[in-house]
């Protein structure tokens, strides 16, 4: 994994995987903040998303219905969606580029290791 700014993940696969997720920490917003009803277990917030150099909509359904939440919009219009702990990605992808926000204002604390912790091929 290759972090080019506290915002962007970028990940390199190995050629030839065919059962790819990406696994990541998680949390439960009403467990981190006590006046929040929200009871979803959130993985990732993406903001952007390219595979293999192509943009991926954030309401694409070839990547989105599995491991993910619902599309999300704030006041200001700006989109995203949350991963939960897995998140499946097409065959033979080998280049993964996440926008997130930095895991410290979305986990409550700095994480011993980097947001996303393994990133397996299953194939």
């Amino acid at each position: 994994m290759l972090r080019s700014s506290a915002r962007r993940l970028a990940l390199l696969l190995p050629p030839g995987g065919s059962n790819i997720e990406l696994n990541s920490r998680s949390f439960v917003p009403a467990e981190v903040e006590p006046e929040c009803q929200d009871r979803r277990r959130l993985g990732i917030r993406v903001f952007n998303l390219q595979i293999d150099g192509e943009a991926v909509g954030l309401d694409d359904p070839a990547v989105w219905p599995v491991g993910s939440h619902p599309l999300e919009r704030g006041a200001n219009g700006h989109a995203w969606r949350w991963t939960r702990e897995r998140l499946a990605l097409p065959a033979g992808t080998r280049l993964v580029v996440i926008d997130t926000c930095p895991e410290s204002q979305v986990y409550g604390m700095q994480p011993a290791d980097a947001t996303v912790t393994r990133l397996q091929d299953l194939g």
